[in-house]
């Protein structure tokens, strides 16, 4: 059962590979486990769809998980295998799960949540964090950086979303807009807090 309100999260992950130094230098002794980025290629993003993404999902309360989700990817080539291959379709009905993927409009980052708003805002917690240096340091800060972003905020975000989505479909599809202040704040001081109405 969920006990009270989601936060929206299903989870964070990198594309990083794992390498046991077999010799030692002077920056760490012989068998350190070394992390090194992983180029992201069809397969890479096939392997984090089926071993992390869709095994989170599964593993949420059944309220959540029965859910029709419909996951937005960029226009990157390696997505575009795996849309259209048939590992992740096959492991999306074992499971049972109800998913589809959509691409989003090619050149329009405000179409997507983590380009519009996410990606700096996380930042900009991860810049505030106390950290060692190499890459699984920055790994674990990231991690710690987004599970402690606040479920307010990333309502807010949202809601600039959908408003984006609203003035674009006002201008026809041009980006020549303005948005209006929606006073998200002020909402959430009332008595039922601005929610994210159905797209």
């Amino acid at each position: 059962e969920l006990n009270g309100m989601w936060d929206g999260k299903i989870g964070i992950w990198a594309f990083s590979n794992h390498k046991v130094a077999k010799r030692k230098s002077k920056y760490r002794p012989a068998g350190t486990v070394e992390i090194f980025p992983a180029p992201v290629t069809a397969k890479e993003y096939e392997r984090m769809l089926t071993n992390r993404l869709l095994p989170a999902i599964n593993n949420l309360p059944p309220v959540l998980r029965n859910r029709a989700w419909r996951i937005q990817e960029d226009n990157a080539t390696p997505h575009k295998k795996v849309r259209r291959g048939n590992v992740v379709r096959t492991e999306i009905q074992r499971l049972g799960l109800n998913i589809r993927f959509y691409a989003q409009p090619p050149r329009s980052p405000d179409f997507n949540i983590n380009d519009l708003a996410f990606f700096s805002a996380l930042q900009a917690s991860y810049d505030k964090l106390p950290r060692d240096e190499g890459i699984g340091a920055m790994i674990l800060a990231v991690q710690a950086a987004f599970e402690a972003y606040p479920m307010e905020t990333l309502n807010r975000m949202f809601l600039t979303l959908q408003s984006v989505l609203d003035k674009c479909i006002q201008k026809q599809g041009g980006n020549d807009y303005k948005l209006s202040h929606l006073k998200k704040e002020s909402l959430e001081r009332q008595e039922h807090k601005a929610q994210c109405r159905g797209a």
